[in-house]
C-alpha cells in the first residue's frame, strides 16, 4: 500500500518560517511549563530553528542541576551474575522494577531486573541462547507500558514478553530491522535494514504484529533521490525512531527536517520540525566527508514534558541543543569534541542525548541520557566518575542509575 507522499516538513516550514526565535540563558525565570497532557500538543507543530540558532550555539554553563527537582543515584549491584558495561547501555522502568542491558550482539548483556534500590533480581532475558528466554545475538529491546510488553529482536527472532501474564514467546523473522517501537494499537513499528535499489518503491517504516509479521509498510515513491543507506552510515544522515513521553514512535526521516509521531498504524503525523536551511544534508553531500562537516546531523531526540532535547553533529564535534517547548527557545547547547574520553557518553547506543551534571564535588561531567518515563529522565554514571562522590562504589562496580525528577 502506498502512503501519501511526506510533505508536511514544506508545509511547516512555510508556516513558520517568519518566527523569530532567539538564543536565551537557562534561567528559573526563562523557563514555563506547559500542562502534561496528552492532548495538549496532539494538533501542535514544534518548530526549532536551528539555522538562525547554530552560530550563536555557544557552550553556556548549563548543568542539569537546574533543571532537576531531585536526583536520585542507584549503585546496580554488581556479582559474578550481574555484570554490565557502559557501552549501549539502556534502563527501562518497569512495574516497579527496573530493567537494565548493556552492549548488543555478541557483547549483549542479557537484560536484567534490579529493585529500586538497585539489588538484583534476576534474567528477564538471558544473552546468547536457544531456550525460552534467550535470542542467539540480541541487538534490541522496547517496552510498551500500555500493553505490558517487552520485545527483544535479533536478525532471525522476535522475542514477547508480557508482564500481564509473564510468558515468553518467540517467532522467526524473514527480515531484519534496525529500530523497533511497540504502539499502543498492539502494533510494533520498525524501519527496514535497507531503502531499496532505485527501480522500485521504498519502503520506509514497517507496521508489524507481535509476531513480528510485516502487516502494512509506508513507501516511498521510486522517484525520490533516496539512497541506498544503511542506519550506520558514518556521521550523516540516518533514519531513526525514538518514542515520545507517552510511548509513541519518533520517526526520524533522511533528508527532511520534520520529525514525525506515530501514535497508531494509521495515524503519522508531524510533531517537530528541526529547520536547518542552508545547514541541512543533501543526498549529494553524502559522497564527501568535508560538506558532511559543515552540515547539522541529526543523532538523537528525547522528548519530555518541557524540553526537547536533540543531539546532533556539526563541524566534527557532537552537540546536545535544549528547547523550551512553550517558547521555542533554545535554553543550552553542550558541545563535545572528538577526544576519547567522551566517546561512550556522546555516542551511546541507546542514548538519545546526553547533558552536564555539576557533581556534589563541584565537578562536571557528562552523562547520558536514556529516557524520560513518568515525569523522570533516566541516565546512568559510570563508577569511576560515580566514586569520587558516592561511597561504597568502587572502581570496577556496574553502572550508577541516575534517576533525574524534573521541575514544574
Amino acid at each position: 500500500m502506498k502512503s501519501i507522499p511526506l510533505i508536511f516538513c514544506c508545509v511547516s516550514i512555510l508556516f513558520f518560517g517568519c518566527r523569530n526565535q532567539s538564543h536565551t540563558k537557562c534561567s528559573e525565570n526563562d523557563i514555563s511549563y506547559p500542562i502534561d497532557n496528552e492532548n495538549s500538543d496532539f494538533d501542535k507543530i514544534y518548530f526549532l530553528d536551528f539555522e538562525q540558532n547554530i552560530n550563536d550555539a555557544k557552550e553556556n554553563s548549563f548543568t542539569i542541576n537546574s533543571l532537576a527537582k531531585s536526583i536520585t543515584f542507584i549503585p546496580l549491584e554488581t556479582s559474578d551474575k550481574a555484570l554490565l558495561g557502559v557501552e549501549d547501555f539502556k534502563v527501562v522502568p518497569i512495574n516497579g522494577s527496573y530493567f537494565v542491558s548493556s552492549g548488543s550482539g555478541p557483547y549483549f548483556s542479557g537484560i536484567m531486573e534490579f529493585d529500586t534500590t538497585g539489588h538484583f533480581i534476576d534474567y528477564l532475558m538471558q544473552k546468547g541462547g536457544r531456550g525460552p528466554k534467550e535470542l542467539p545475538v540480541t541487538y534490541q529491546w522496547s517496552h510498551n507500558h500500555n500493553l505490558q510488553l517487552l520485545i527483544a529482536s535479533s536478525l532471525i527472532e522476535i522475542l514477547v514478553h508480557s508482564f500481564e501474564n509473564n510468558s515468553t514467546k518467540k517467532y522467526g523473522l524473514s527480515d531484519y530491522f534496525f529500530h523497533i517501537c511497540p504502539l499502543n494499537d498492539s502494533t510494533i513499528v520498525s524501519v527496514p535494514s535497507i531503502y531499496g535499489d532505485g527501480g522500485t518503491d521504498r519502503p520506509y517504516l514497517h507496521f508489524r504484529n507481535q509476531k513480528g509479521e510485516i502487516v502494512r509498510s509506508l513507501y516511498y515513491h521510486r522517484k525520490r533521490d533516496v539512497p541506498y543507506l544503511s542506519e550506520g552510515q558514518g556521521h550523516g544522515e540516518t533514519y531513526q525512531l525514538y518514542r515520545d513521553r507517552f510511548g509513541n514512535a519518533l520517526f526520524k526521516d533522511i533528508f527532511n527536517d520534520t520529525i514525525y509521531r506515530i501514535r497508531s498504524i494509521n495515524d503519522v503525523q508531524p510533531y517537530i520540525v528541526i529547520h536547518r536551511g542552508s545547514f541541512a544534508l543533501t543526498v549529494k553531500d553524502m559522497t564527501t566527508p568535508s560538506a558532511i562537516a559543515q552540515k547539522v546531523c541529526i543523532r538523537g531526540v528525547l522528548d519530555t514534558k518541557s524540553f526537547f532535547f536533540i543531539k546532533y553533529r556539526y563541524k566534527d564535534a557532537v552537540h546536545s541543543s535544549i528547547w523550551n517547548k512553550q517558547t521555542m527557545n533554545q535554553i543550552a547547547n553542550i558541545k563535545v569534541d572528538n577526544s576519547k574520553k567522551y566517546q561512550i557518553v556522546v555516542n551511546n547506543r541507546n542514548s538519545n542525548c546526553f547533558t552536564k551534571y555539576q557533581t556534589p564535588c563541584g565537578k562536571e561531567i557528562l552523562i547520558a541520557l536514556l529516557g524520560y518515563y513518568d515525569g523522570k529522565l533516566y541516565g546512568f554514571l559510570d563508577a569511576l566518575e560515580a566514586m569520587e562522590f558516592l561511597p561504597n562504589v568502587k572502581e570496577d562496580d556496574n553502572p550508577v542509575l541516575m534517576v533525574i525528577e524534573l521541575k514544574g
